[in-house]
């Protein structure tokens, strides 16, 4: 059971089977090349139905799942300090995010963005 963000109206829970988050992960997992070497930001809230397949994208391929605190989440320099520090190859951004990054921000080519 996963809560939807509410864009229809209000807050709701949806049952989701397992195997299609599986499915998810093995598609998402193949696309981006994952392995135990991947290193993924947890950049949305938990409570956001999108942190799900982060979290599933790191700890079942073995990789490492880091976490962005408050101070990170936002567009900005830390965020940017973050990504390069902790070595992460995939983070999954709103567009208005990476649209605020500092211009000339330096992140690693690995990174996939959508």
């Amino acid at each position: 059971m996963i809560y939807t963000s509410g864009s229809t109206g209000r807050p709701k829970g949806v049952a989701v089977p397992h195997a299609g988050l599986m499915a998810m992960v093995d598609s998402l997992s193949e696309r981006f090349d994952l392995d135990h070497d991947a290193r993924v930001l947890q950049f949305a809230s938990f409570s956001f139905d999108a942190s799900v397949f982060g979290i599933m994208l790191a700890l079942l391929n073995g990789g490492t799942l880091v976490i962005a605190d408050e101070e990170h989440r936002t567009p900005g320099r830390p965020l940017v300090d973050l990504i390069n520090d902790a070595r992460i190859n995939l983070v999954a951004l709103p567009p208005v995010v990476v649209g605020a990054l500092p211009e000339g921000s330096t992140l690693p080519r690995a990174c996939a963005w959508w």
